[in-house]
């Protein structure tokens, strides 16, 4: 009741940030219950806004929160910041690089890089809550882990994703990271392609642009006399090789997936929209993630060796949740199972592979057998661990009766990817690691 006037008052002055053909095709003023935002091309016209508004207050007995209000000005990096001295009756306001309005943080070049990292330790707080009640109830189930994370991580890492969520952030990706490793019981040196295949969660990438799609759609069908969609429709018009907005991302990244027919479009069925883009990411990433998983260089360069995923990607072909992490419910198992099958067991091939005990892969060798110490050789070989591998082979055959008759490699590959023996197999690597641990101590 007190402030909507203002709005009249600071329209009629005229002096807001252009964005039509008419004189009036002008935005001035945003509001927001008590938060107010001016906005100007000019520093001129801002100073008499300021005046406008203080005069305002003056009338009204309203009180302005000199605290709080700031001046950022917006511009391309190649653009002198302003020295103008801006002040609301006596009181300078003061310029600053960044502002937080409405949850999100506005910098001076829109760049939303701190945006992002607030975003990231926002969602990391979210996520040691998760963590913290999944160890309180002694573990969840993976349905249950993943619809907690949906809701208690992903939704504060959705909210704002629409505006910044054109760029990829490595902090953003690190928490669906992190939330993965601690399902499956893994370190921070896990590969990250073997974490996303066997979750099989959407990459953070593809959930950023299904909610900047939506934002689109739901701009496209407001009512051509709103202001929002006048100022929508003239910022995607402007928008080009020199005026790389976020227009300018959205339209690039449609066309770039085979769908700029929406860019042209007048109306769009939201819910079609998105089936239709979110299956072509879905491919897209795919792609992706199998060309990190045949590449036959480490992820940190040739340095370190060959690729983590060399025995992974001989079981592993499909972007999708693995059994394993349904029906193995006791962590410790999972864990075990999990660090074989990704590459990371605490074994030669892995812990000569850093630091000050880094060698050449074709000394990695078992100190039992002298071979090189990989999962396969320990898993199918190692004569440090006939009895377990005796007793796991046995409860297999249990299972299927002809698996004896099949090749060593088949056996392998058997062990690891086959849902009805993924008990079994895990209590046994558990045990592999349990003695190996227990000999080193020795």
């Amino acid at each position: 009741m007190f402030i909507n006037d203002i709005v009249c008052s600071i329209d009629t002055m005229n002096c807001g940030v252009q964005y039509g053909t008419e004189p009036a095709d002008n935005v001035s003023i945003l509001l927001y219950a008590d938060d107010i935002v001016l906005l100007s091309g000019s520093e001129i016209k801002l100073q008499s806004m300021l005046d406008q508004l203080y005069g305002y207050c003056q009338t009204w007995g309203l009180m302005i929160n000199y605290d709080k209000s700031k001046i950022v000005h917006f511009r391309p990096k190649s653009f002198q910041c302003t020295e103008f001295q801006f002040t609301c009756g006596d009181i300078s306001i003061s310029r600053v690089t960044q502002y937080k309005y409405l949850g999100l943080i506005f910098t001076e070049y829109l760049d939303f890089l701190i945006m992002t990292k607030m975003v990231a330790q926002s969602a990391s707080r979210a996520l040691g809550l998760l963590i913290a009640k999944d160890k309180a109830f002694g573990g969840m189930p993976f349905q249950c882990y993943t619809k907690c994370y949906d809701a208690m991580v992903q939704s504060v890492i959705d909210y704002g994703s629409s505006i910044w969520g054109t760029n990829r952030f490595s902090c953003i990706d690190s928490v669906q990271n992190r939330a993965c490793r601690y399902f499956l019981g893994l370190g921070k040196y896990a590969p990250n392609p073997a974490l996303q295949g066997d979750m099989g969660w959407s990459m953070p990438e593809h959930k950023q642009w299904l909610c900047v799609i939506r934002k689109w759609c739901r701009m496209i069908n407001l009512d051509t006399s709103l202001l929002t969609r006048k100022i929508f429709m003239c910022c995607f018009e402007q928008s080009n090789l020199r005026c790389r907005t976020w227009f300018f991302r959205v339209r690039k990244f449609l066309i770039a997936i085979n769908h700029g027919d929406i860019c042209e479009a007048r109306e769009l069925v939201v819910k079609s929209v998105i089936c239709s883009i979110s299956a072509e990411l879905k491919l897209l990433y795919k792609a992706q993630w199998l060309k990190k998983l045949n590449s036959d260089v480490a992820a940190r360069g040739e340095l370190y060796g060959g690729n983590k995923l060399r025995t992974y990607r001989k079981f592993k072909h499909s972007y999708s949740t693995e059994p394993y992490v349904c029906i193995i419910t006791q962590k410790k198992y999972r864990s075990a199972y999990a660090k074989f099958r990704c590459g990371v067991a605490p074994i030669k091939i892995e812990t000569c592979r850093y630091g000050l005990n880094r060698i050449p892969v074709a000394e990695r060798l078992c100190e039992t057998c002298n071979e090189i110490e990989d999962e396969f050789h320990v898993i199918m070989f190692c004569t440090m661990y006939s009895d377990i591998r005796d007793d796991l082979f046995q409860s297999i055959c249990n299972i299927n009766a002809e698996f004896f008759e099949l090749t060593t490699e088949r056996k392998f590959i058997y062990i690891m990817s086959n849902p009805d023996c993924y008990r079994v197999v895990s209590k046994a690597l558990y045990n592999i690691l349990n003695k190996r641990r227990y000999a080193e101590f020795r």
